[in-house]
């Protein structure tokens, strides 16, 4: 099973993008990752990407751009510790 590591620096983002009701025992984050192949995490983490970067005009700008940097971060971080 995939080892669950609590806060890092990159997670310090705005609040709006990792508000305090997706904190539990275990960040949805964690979970996805502890239930998923590596390669099916990179997929839902492109998906969320994809999403925020479809939607940024038309939604919540520079929030969504915010959570689309989130996403990429969390994905090159992935990529480097594979």
């Amino acid at each position: 099973m995939t080892k669950i590591f609590r806060k890092r620096e990159w997670e310090k983002e705005a609040d709006s993008i990792n508000p305090s009701h997706y904190k539990t025992d275990i960040e949805f984050i964690d979970y996805c990752k502890a239930s998923m192949s590596s390669e099916r995490f990179k997929g839902f983490l492109e998906g969320n990407m994809k999403k925020y970067m479809h939607r940024w005009k038309n939604k919540n700008g520079v929030e969504d751009l915010r959570k689309l940097k989130w996403y990429l971060n969390r994905l090159l971080l992935e990529e480097e510790n594979d």
